[in-house]
């Protein structure tokens, strides 16, 4: 898989402002559905690249800096994993309590006026 270790780190970097947008402009239910969507790709992306062993991605920058990269090595990849399926694992389990608070949020503004 190209790019593989590349989008898994800036995917959710870069696409953090459109859930934002999602969750105003349709709903929070959307925006936790997106969210969760895209961790549990990047998960899958992790996953994939660690089967094969070491995985490495190189990416030329500039003559001064010289090359950018990433490495997915039999040390990093259990931490990598971790850490996304924690992230997908809490993102799914708290989906409820989002839209609860959301609830509450607009009942309160609701009795305060």
């Amino acid at each position: 898989m190209e790019y593989a270790l590349l989008q898994a780190v800036f995917l959710p970097l870069l696409l953090s402002p459109l859930a934002y947008i999602i969750g105003r402009r349709v709903g929070h239910t959307a925006a936790t559905w997106f969210t969760f969507g895209l961790l549990l790709y990047c998960t899958i992306l992790v996953i994939t690249a660690s089967i094969d062993g070491t995985y490495e991605e190189h990416y030329p920058w500039t003559e001064l800096f010289g090359e950018f990269g990433f490495l997915l090595d039999g040390l990093a990849a259990p931490f990598a994993i971790m850490i996304y399926n924690t992230c997908v694992i809490l993102q799914a389990l708290h989906a409820p309590q989002i839209s609860g608070v959301f609830q509450r949020a607009s009942t309160k503004n609701c009795l305060s006026k």
